[in-house]
């Protein structure tokens, strides 16, 4: 997406509401305007399309592994900033499981449990 790649956020959000309201079931478009409401810092928005996309991905039988990693990865993010902490950890814990190198996931399932005040659960993370 153009807007997108030129740092025009508001405006990419607001066509892909407007594609999502013709296509209401377009991942890609649910997953672009997650990313756009990221970089507005409206994660509670990006949380809210990245759980559907994610659910939409627990019901495919096929799903490609590393659109689940980025999907979860990027939601346990949104979860993160916005105080959901269990959220962000079961989400990276998805991701994890889609891609169990992920250092990034690890640090952010880490973060996550550091600041819902579960260390221990932190520290094996780190």
């Amino acid at each position: 997406m153009l807007q997108m790649s030129r740092g025009a956020y508001a405006a990419a959000a607001s066509d892909l509401t407007a594609a999502l309201r013709d296509v209401p079931d377009s991942r890609e478009a649910r997953f672009a305007r997650a990313m756009a409401y990221s970089k507005l810092g409206r994660y509670d928005d990006a949380a809210r399309d990245l759980t559907q996309v994610s659910l939409a991905f627990s019901n495919e039988q096929f799903a490609d592994s590393d659109e689940i990693y980025r999907v979860n990865f990027e939601l346990g993010v949104a979860c993160g900033r916005c105080g959901r902490f269990d959220q962000a950890v079961t989400a990276c814990s998805l991701a994890l499981h889609a891609r169990s190198d992920s250092l990034a996931a690890r640090v952010e399932r880490g973060r996550a449990h550091a600041r819902s005040g579960r260390f221990a659960e932190a520290l094996e993370d780190y």
